[in-house]
């Protein structure tokens, strides 16, 4: 049996188009003293496993209500505007993107809010680059989970075995693997 063509492209965004790492930081060291809790810089390295901040948050601080966690992410949302300045473009992959445009199926499979994807997507240029896009928010289950990548199968109506998909974290690549996706690892790390 040969191999199939590759039909589509999958892009994480966080660490993979881009490192929104300081981004990040630097709104939820706001969101977080918002609720009175200081953020170290310790603590905030979960951030890098690729969880949603749904989850994330209340390993960062146990014991947080549900409505605490709502708060912070919300509270980060408003603050990330004024955080994009940290936002360190991956100028290789974004050029291999836009390179693709109208040659491949390209969809957005990100764990990052619509709202925050978006406006990260709008930074760099990319706002109008993607067939589809998948948000964190828009899913049940976050990466690890292969929901986000089996949703976007279905929606480009293409088969594993037809996809890259490129990501940079342990979640974000088990949920590729899980949906039977081969993927290209992405290391933006210094």
């Amino acid at each position: 049996m040969s191999p199939k063509l590759i039909r589509g492209m999958f892009f994480d965004l966080d660490g993979t188009l881009c490192e929104t790492y300081d981004a990040n930081y630097d709104a939820y060291t706001k969101a977080f003293a918002d609720e009175g809790i200081s953020l170290g810089k310790n603590a905030f390295e979960i951030q890098k496993t690729g969880l949603r901040a749904d989850v994330f948050i209340p390993m960062i601080s146990p014991g947080i209500s549900p409505e605490g966690v709502r708060r912070i992410m919300a509270s980060k949302a408003k603050h990330y505007a004024s955080s994009m300045h940290l936002v360190k473009p991956n100028h290789p992959l974004i050029g291999f993107l836009k390179a693709s445009k109208g040659l491949q199926t390209l969809v957005l499979v990100t764990t990052a809010s619509r709202q925050n994807g978006t406006r990260v997507l709008e930074q760099l240029g990319l706002a109008d680059t993607f067939d589809h896009m998948i948000f964190g928010s828009e899913v049940e289950n976050s990466k690890p989970h292969p929901e986000a990548y089996l949703k976007a199968l279905d929606l480009c109506g293409l088969s594993p075995d037809e996809v890259m998909a490129f990501e940079d974290s342990d979640s974000g690549i088990a949920a590729a693997a899980a949906a039977g996706i081969p993927i290209f690892r992405i290391d933006l790390s210094d």
